[in-house]
């Protein structure tokens, strides 16, 4: 269908023939990747086809576009678009995807377009693929709405695909005062998801604090709290939240910050919940390989959350051990396995209902420690399980004789070949790179490792 491939798909230019009549160009099968402009929607990066590599869901209001004869109008309002990462630093719409036979975008936006929503990217059924919540308001559909789209990406035909079902939250929304707050609660290994905003659940027509809970599974019991009476929170009304273990227990704390008649607020409330969180266990078997194109894969054996037995999401780095530089998915204690910030659910990797895998790319030369560890969604983890691996070309694998040269803030590697150099400060960030022999910037003063094929030196500047 044309009016699928406007703005998607680039199209050749139009002509005119002897007779002074326009031929209006053809589409061809080359992506724009071009991003529609919208606003006053959400957006969240999730891996989506299992690949390893964030795509993009957005939400919002768009302009439409009459301007193509061809093509047709090019429906405006509330739009849902879904941006494929094609491991290039590109990223190609693939919005038509989600067209059924002889549909066209306007039927995709008149399902799941929306511009007054929040959304989270999470693996809500925990089968290892990531999924989408919609809560807010969809105009074409009567009042606020709560809506999950289960992920049923099919790898045959490599097209992304969702199935709606009912997400059993509560509808609420409220785009510039919204809050919402998704994680596990009460130990059972399933989000709970707090949220504030206006609803016209039940009746109510206004702004309310809502709690959905889970009792050990993806169907949720839902409360009201606070019930919009300041009194209960100090006198006063809650306008931003968020969550974190402030007592040390493993279970999530709540915070809550806003203004009132008596000056600014921030109020903590502990996590009394009679519940004992249990962390997954490590993943075993892990192995590390370095494949034809300078990437590291490594696999390991799926684990299971200590309290569900379900998918747990996985995190993983990978160090250099001469430099200690470090690749990691989501901050955390190598040692200890904790995790130094809440990220996004959607930032861990999973298996894709698969033997779990993760490739790191374009990775030098040289030793390697790869770890893997197993993380729950209250964020209590793992120690990381490891193992070794050594990434060489059979030509690199050889003792280059180098010699470091600081003029001003440059620094010349002198070496018999054009071999990459690569600087490191001494805890393992990389601050430099560059080819040996050529002078490569080094802003800053102290002690810095230069890597240069099998040899590491130390230098002071």
């Amino acid at each position: 269908v044309e009016i699928n491939k406007l703005g998607i798909y680039k199209k050749t230019e139009t002509t005119v023939d002897e007779e002074g009549i326009e031929i209006p160009g053809s589409y061809t099968q080359e992506p724009t990747f071009e991003a529609k402009p919208m606003s006053h929607g959400s957006i969240m990066f999730a891996d989506f086809d299992n690949d390893g590599w964030l795509d993009i869901v957005a939400t919002g209001y768009t302009d439409g576009d009459d301007s193509d004869p061809v093509a047709g109008p090019q429906v405006g309002g509330d739009n849902i678009r879904f941006y494929r990462n094609t491991q290039d630093g590109m990223f190609q719409d693939v919005t038509d995807h989600l067209c059924a036979e002889g549909e066209t975008l306007a039927n995709v936006f008149g399902r799941w377009g929306t511009e007054d929503s929040w959304l989270s990217a999470l693996d809500f059924n925990q089968d290892g693929k990531v999924d989408i919540v919609f809560v807010g308001t969809m105009p074409y559909r009567e009042g606020k709405q709560s809506v999950l789209l289960m992920n049923v990406y099919d790898a045959e035909t490599g097209k992304f695909a969702f199935e709606e079902v009912p997400a059993g939250l509560t509808p609420i929304s409220g785009t510039t005062v919204r809050l919402a707050t998704v994680v596990d609660m009460n130990g059972d290994d399933y989000p709970d998801w707090a949220m504030r905003g206006w609803t016209s659940y039940e009746g109510i027509n206004d702004w309310r604090y809502s709690i959905n809970y889970s009792n050990g599974s993806s169907q949720y019991t839902f409360d009201w709290f606070w019930d919009n009476e300041p009194a209960e929170i100090g006198g006063h009304f809650s306008e931003t939240m968020s969550f974190g273990d402030l007592s040390g227990d493993g279970l999530v704390d709540m915070l809550a910050s806003n203004w009132w008649t008596n000056g600014d607020t921030l109020c903590f409330s502990l996590n009394t919940t009679d519940a004992q969180v249990v962390a997954p266990a490590a993943p075993a078997s892990v192995t590390a390989a370095r494949d034809a194109d300078n990437n590291v894969v490594v696999t390991w054996d799926a684990s299971a959350l200590g309290v569900s037995g379900n998918e747990p999401m996985y995190n993983l780095y990978l160090t250099e051990k001469s430099t200690g530089a470090t690749r990691m998915i989501v901050p955390a204690n190598k040692e200890s396995g904790f995790q130094s910030g809440y990220a996004q659910f959607s930032a861990y990797v999973l298996s894709g209902g698969e033997e779990p895998t993760y490739t790191f790319v374009n990775v030098p030369a040289g030793d390697y420690t790869v770890g893997v560890q197993a993380v729950s969604y209250s964020y209590v983890a793992s120690e990381f399980a490891t193992a070794e691996v050594s990434a060489y070309d059979a030509l690199n694998k050889v003792n280059v004789d180098i010699k470091a040269v600081i003029k001003g803030n440059n620094l010349i590697v002198k070496a018999a070949d054009m071999e990459t150099v690569n600087v490191y400060s001494v805890d393992g960030i990389q601050v430099a790179s560059g080819m040996a022999n050529t002078p490569i910037q080094l802003n800053g003063k102290g002690l810095y490792l230069v890597k240069v094929g099998n040899q590491v030196i130390k230098i002071t500047k």
